[in-house]
């Protein structure tokens, strides 16, 4: 008896874990096989896409992949930055959605000659991401100059793109092309934002953390350009550790190249309002440094039905910072919200 019900206690034991095991879903991370009980914020793929057949003029693109849904293309801002300081903001949307990040060309992870980088090289790198990632519609997310990208790639291809989201969005039209009212709320823009950054909030909190003196080792002196980093970007610069990026994350190089071959002539407004079918929602600050009070966006943007526009009070060009879980919530809602559509 005693054999008898061990042996049936282990078949008990084998069919509950190959229950289990059925139960268990695989689903796809890039190439990687994951089940529901892994941590998807823990599993990702990274690889590198070739963007030339040409040995010399080829530049290898750091790609990651994450999370599991419809995929989201998210691209950083820079020029010449890099797509780490965007990880928080998405995180824990990886069983919502496969998040696929990449490093521009010329950016930290990216290395490229200043020879091979222009604005519109990233347009054509996005486009290689599309063919090799076998999607025939991105859902982009941009922040930044990441906003200029998923424009003009929304302008070269507007049958690639299936929905955008942007965040500080950047000069979608050239002040040459802005009426006099429109300069005038610029010039306006400008005037408040140059009030704001001698605000004493920035000089205060660098005397709260005892960096208000003359001599200071480098891990003073790197606290200190980051809590005046953070008042450039953010409202509440008391979030100062939040902040991510800059000087080795940073590429001057590269953003100089791609910034000197922006095209002359463009309209991004005109691209919103032309292309109907493509839902954008665009997500600013009231403290951003591009459209400080957002005036001149909200005159453009707010009369085309495809465009979804909000203005964060209290926020920063990288509104997330200032407002973590809205903002977080806001992103994924776009996406969510305007795959019904």
């Amino acid at each position: 008896m005693t054999y008898l019900f061990k042996l049936c206690f282990l078949c008990l034991i084998l069919i509950v874990t190959f229950s289990n095991c059925n139960n268990n879903q695989k689903k796809k991370i890039g190439n990687l096989t994951v089940s529901e009980q892994d941590s998807f914020e823990s599993v990702e793929d990274t690889w590198y896409l070739t963007t030339s057949k040409n040995k010399e003029k080829n530049v290898e693109l750091f790609v990651r992949e994450t999370g599991v849904g419809d995929t989201i293309v998210v691209i950083h801002g820079g020029f010449g930055a890099e797509h780490s300081y965007l990880l928080n903001l998405f995180n824990r949307m990886e069983r919502d959605f496969h998040i696929v990040y990449y490093d521009q060309r010329g950016s930290l992870r990216s290395p490229a000659s200043d020879t091979l980088i222009t604005a519109m090289s990233h347009i054509e790198d996005l486009e290689k991401l599309r063919k090799e990632l076998n999607i025939n519609k991105l859902n982009l997310f941009g922040h930044s100059m990441g906003t200029w990208i998923a424009s003009a790639y929304l302008d070269k291809y507007p049958k690639n793109v299936k929905q955008m989201t942007l965040l500080g969005l950047v000069w979608p039209r050239l002040r040459e092309n802005m009426t006099d009212e429109e300069k005038a709320l610029d010039d306006k823009a400008s005037d408040e934002w140059a009030t704001f950054m001698n605000r004493d909030d920035i000089q205060q909190q660098i005397k709260l953390e005892g960096l208000d003196k003359d001599s200071l080792n480098s891990r003073e002196a790197t606290y200190k350009w980051r809590i005046r980093f953070a008042g450039v970007n953010m409202y509440d610069v008391s979030n100062w550790r939040q902040l991510k990026g800059g000087q080795v994350f940073y590429n001057q190089k590269a953003g100089t190249a791609a910034g000197t071959t922006m095209p002359e002539e463009y309209d991004w407004i005109e691209t919103y309002k032309n292309n109907p079918q493509v839902p954008i929602t665009v997500i600013n600050g009231t403290h951003d440094f591009v459209d400080f009070g957002g005036r001149l966006h909200s005159k453009w943007l707010q009369s085309l039905s495809n465009v979804s526009y909000h203005l964060i009070e209290k926020a920063g060009h990288n509104t997330w910072l200032d407002h973590p879980e809205k903002i977080k919530n806001s992103v994924k809602n776009s996406f969510k919200d305007n795959s019904k559509k």
